[in-house]
């Protein structure tokens, strides 16, 4: 009785770890788990008109513009400002008054360039906003500069992406394509770009395109036969969004690798809005059907899509879908119109977090960036906001009570097997046996039997080891 209380208690103290984690977790669950969030409000600006542009930071430093339409009578005109904000709390450093519409702020060598509603291309000292000169492009300037070895890119709505000195503001030179210029990009000595030109029957037709960095000569072109939106490039792929595809075409001569089909159009405008967010080898993809789309970026294959909501909007100037994503450290941010930020677990596109950020009387087109831990985004309700999301600490919590609750039980089950073999009498030692007989056991019985087949650790094994080690030494338990 004794030996077969003893193997019994030795199967329950072998096959305690299987006991306690027989639950089965899935992938799924565990991944949300370990991304939980706990998003802060670190701060928010209430700025003096809707803020439709992405932020940019550098050195501590948010800037971003605002912009509204004021109408006088029959009279059209545009307020706004450029701000310069702590990023660390949101006071105001400074800001000038232009109305910032689409332009995103970019930020070179101390200067801060930024194209404005009211038809100028700007230059202002980053530390104090002080203007250092103005080009006049002749019509509103919604596209982004872009900065690079003292020149800056610009696309202007006349068709022309111009090349200015980044200290004078004086043209060096530009390119006159078939229809409005979006933001360029450059890298590596070129400057990629796409236009769009409205033709009848209610069409775009757009190209994508690379020019020589230094003197704006065609590198190469590619007609997409539809709209197209601004591109991004990773390595030597750029990618962009053509009418409802994602293409991917080689920067070097603009040949096509692959193209995914991801929606219906919903508008004259691209349905894919976005390409903006690449995160290990995937690329997160905006489109105007309001979901987001996660592609290998090596084929086009689609990984995972979630779909955020299509609200129609009812400010003048609303559009449909999402704004550009961002993604780092395993999830996604992106803006929806139906007024709230997100954030996605980027493995598989799960929602781990959102939060209202606008209204329906305001819509949604600035796009976050993450910056230092920090995600901050504009709002076209007059605001600016800056999350710290951060690992869930209830999560943290829970995993720390799971793992007190298993060392309870272990604590527990041995007690009772120390009081258990305290009821039981110890065997009197044969003393015509020698010692080394008397204490001999086959460990394997005990971890070849059914119950005890379990995957055990090597210091979890030792200490079984010895366990029964011990014990056979007092209750004397032979290979018999």
């Amino acid at each position: 009785m004794r030996k077969i209380l003893a193997v019994l208690l030795i199967a329950i103290f072998l096959n305690l770890p299987s006991l306690i984690f027989s639950k089965p977790v899935s992938a799924t669950d565990a991944e949300n788990k370990s991304l939980a969030l706990n998003a802060t409000l670190l701060w928010n600006y209430t700025t003096s008109n809707g803020v439709w542009s992405s932020p940019t930071i550098d050195k501590g430093v948010l800037y971003v513009g605002c912009e509204d339409v004021v109408y006088t009578g029959t009279q059209v005109s545009y307020a706004g400002n450029l701000y310069a904000l702590d990023a660390a709390n949101g006071d105001n450093l400074w800001n000038y008054p232009i109305p910032v519409g689409g332009s995103s702020p970019a930020v070179a060598n101390g200067m801060v360039y930024v194209g404005s509603f009211d038809g100028n291309v700007y230059a202002f000292n980053a530390t104090n906003g002080v203007k250092l000169w103005n080009y006049p492009a002749g019509d509103a300037v919604s596209s982004s500069p872009a900065v690079a070895d003292g020149i800056v890119y610009v696309g202007l709505s006349d068709g022309n992406l111009v090349a200015l000195n980044g200290s004078t503001g004086e043209q060096v030179w530009n390119y006159k394509s078939n229809g409005g210029v979006g933001s360029p990009l450059v890298k590596d000595g070129a400057v990629f770009a796409s236009s769009n030109s409205f033709i009848p029957l209610f069409t775009y037709n757009g190209d994508v395109y690379a020019l020589n960095a230094t003197n704006g000569k065609m590198l190469w072109n590619y007609n997409a036969n539809s709209s197209v939106a601004f591109p991004t490039i990773f390595g030597e792929t750029l990618y962009v969004g053509i009418g409802s595809n994602v293409t991917a075409l080689s920067s070097i001569n603009g040949s096509k690798l692959w193209s995914t089909y991801i929606s219906g159009q919903t508008g004259l405008g691209p349905a894919v809005l976005s390409l903006t967010a690449f995160f290990n080898e995937v690329l997160y993809v905006g489109s105007s059907d309001g979901s987001v789309y996660a592609l290998n970026s090596n084929n086009g294959e689609k990984i995972w899509s979630q779909s955020l909501g299509n609200l129609s909007e009812t400010s003048p100037g609303a559009v449909s879908g999402v704004t550009s994503p961002a993604a780092a450290k395993g999830m996604v941010y992106i803006a929806s119109n139906d007024d709230n930020l997100y954030t996605l677990n980027a493995t598989n596109g799960d929602i781990l977090w959102n939060y209202t950020i606008s209204d329906r009387d305001h819509a949604v087109q600035s796009s976050p960036v993450i910056a230092n831990g920090v995600v901050y985004i504009g709002s076209g309700a007059h605001n600016v906001y800056a999350f710290s999301i951060q690992a869930d600490s209830n999560a943290s919590a829970n995993t720390l009570l799971i793992l007190i609750g298993v060392v309870l039980i272990v604590i527990t089950v041995i007690i009772i097997i120390v009081i258990v073999l305290k009821t039981l009498k110890p065997k009197s030692p044969n003393r015509d046996t020698p010692e080394k007989d008397r204490i001999q056991i086959e460990l394997s019985v005990s971890f070849q039997a059914p119950i005890a087949k379990i995957i055990v650790p090597m210091p979890a094994r030792l200490l079984h080891n010895r366990f029964l080690i011990l014990f056979c030494e007092r209750y004397s338990l032979s290979k018999e």
